[in-house]
């Protein structure tokens, strides 16, 4: 009879048992499924980093040689080794750090930035409390002036720069909104100037305390490819073709505040 029981009271343990052990081995395989996914991914980051790192150094070397160079803001898309590569001149913008308050203040109004003169004493004071840093080290900070909303950011965000270290624009690259903003300029005469080849000496004449022959130019470049699985990877860097230690070309953090390891960006995957 005890024996009996005591068969009885096993059935139920063993039971349990088998379902604690199942449970076990479906977590262990779940975890070995994470551990595959996750080394596959890791896998794919490395060979889209490669090529992303050989895409941006063929770039950086076409553009320092006069290869590939785009005319105008309005960028070029060339692709290198299976990246895309988006090209965008920032030679031709104007700097928030140095530039005249006029010229930022015509810029703001043709963007239809109603507190175009509020935005720029508040830029002015920002310089004024920052003698020995960069005013802005990113072009989002405009964002937190009084008067620019995220609309009006977007408007005039693609005119402008924090790079540049100069206060004037090179006509040569500039683009026909930022032409178009130096004072006795306009939009018609820049739009003349672009379509003559930008040979026009009048335009120059026009806006010369605000005209300057760049040093060197920088591009933003943003590299993007795509993994066996899906993955999506994109790398922003900013390419200097002034360069003062005899390199053709140094890479630059970016500017809109993306992570950086080295002064070089970092991949980011996004899975779709």
């Amino acid at each position: 009879m005890i024996a009996r029981r005591q068969r009885g009271m096993a059935l139920p343990v063993v039971l349990l048992l088998l379902m604690l052990a199942g449970a076990l081995a479906a977590l262990l395989l779940q975890d070995a499924r994470r551990g595959v996914d996750t080394a596959r991914l890791l896998k794919e980051r490395a060979q889209a980093s490669a090529r992303i790192d050989a895409a941006l150094l063929q770039t950086g070397l076409r553009l320092a040689g006069g290869e590939g160079v785009p005319d105008s803001l309005a960028g070029a898309e060339t692709m290198q080794g299976g990246v895309r590569i988006r090209l965008q001149d920032l030679s031709g913008r104007i700097d928030i750090n140095l530039a005249p308050a006029l010229l930022l203040e015509n810029l703001f109004r043709q963007a239809g930035i109603g507190e175009a003169r509020g935005v720029v004493r508040a830029i002015l004071r920002r310089r004024e409390q920052r003698r020995f840093l960069p005013p802005f080290l990113d072009l989002s900070e405009l964002l937190d002036l009084p008067g620019m909303d995220a609309a009006s950011f977007r408007r005039v965000a693609p005119f402008l720069t924090t790079l540049s270290a100069t206060a004037g624009i090179d006509p040569r690259w500039a683009d026909e909104t930022v032409l178009a903003a130096v004072p006795g300029v306009g939009r018609d005469r820049a739009r003349r100037f672009i379509a003559g080849g930008r040979r026009e000496m009048r335009l120059i004449e026009a806006g010369r305390p605000y005209f300057i022959a760049a040093p060197g130019r920088a591009y933003r470049v943003v590299a993007e490819t795509g993994g066996a699985d899906g993955g999506r990877f994109l790398r922003l860097a900013v390419i200097s073709l002034l360069s003062t230690d005899g390199r053709p070309f140094v890479f630059l953090p970016p500017e809109s505040g993306y992570e950086t390891v080295g002064g070089m960006p970092i991949a980011v995957s996004q899975r779709r």
